[in-house]
């Protein structure tokens, strides 16, 4: 008998179905944010294997993850290989912008989740079921740097929430908001000029 000949598929999903229905209710979900920079490292090699570790380590049950470069070609390919991470994404290219959410599968159960693309490329929205039926609303954002656009973003961004009918509304993302723009990290080149 091999050790897979030991492992009961039906009991394993049982347990986590329990455990996914008693998240929140005593200690609440881990949620974190999350400007990955690109979905691969310096190396070309993803970034994404080393994120759902860092899931599991820290039982993250959901990450709102900034400069995604994830297209839904991308995430197909990336949950053959991490199966225990459901990927959502609001992004159009591989190689700029994009914003995505990325759900762990042992905490939280996919079917009770609702996506909604708000500002393509910009913001998502994502409704989750959890705990004694509550449900909590995620706003996942990536604001553009120049001014005159973010102040758009933000006017759009303020539109699209202001009617809210839920209490429970979490906004997370990068903002791009720094009092000067020699602050930034790397300073943009035009400011290195004057």
């Amino acid at each position: 008998m091999t050790d897979l000949d030991e492992i009961n598929i039906e009991e394993h999903e049982e347990t986590r179905k329990q455990f996914q229905s008693k998240l929140g209710k005593k200690k609440g979900i881990m949620l974190a944010s999350w400007n990955i920079r690109g979905k691969n490292d310096s190396a070309h090699n993803s970034k994404w294997p080393r994120i759902a570790r860092i899931m599991r380590l820290k039982r993250i049950a959901i990450l709102a993850i900034k400069e995604a470069r994830t297209t839904e070609e991308d995430t197909v390919q990336i949950e053959a290989v991490i199966p225990k991470i459901k990927i959502i994404t609001n992004g159009q290219y591989s190689s700029k912008m994009g914003v995505a959410f990325a759900i762990n599968k042992d905490l939280v159960d996919e079917n009770n989740i609702q996506h909604e693309i708000m500002i393509p490329n910009r913001a998502s929205k994502l409704k989750v079921k959890w705990g004694d039926n509550k449900e909590l609303t995620l706003i996942n954002t990536y604001a553009p740097n120049d001014k005159q656009n973010k102040t758009k973003f933000f006017e759009k961004l303020a539109s699209m929430t202001r009617n809210n009918k839920h209490k429970e509304l979490c906004v997370m993302g990068d903002f791009n908001c720094v009092e000067s723009d020699i602050d930034r990290s790397p300073p943009p080149t035009e400011t290195m000029r004057k």
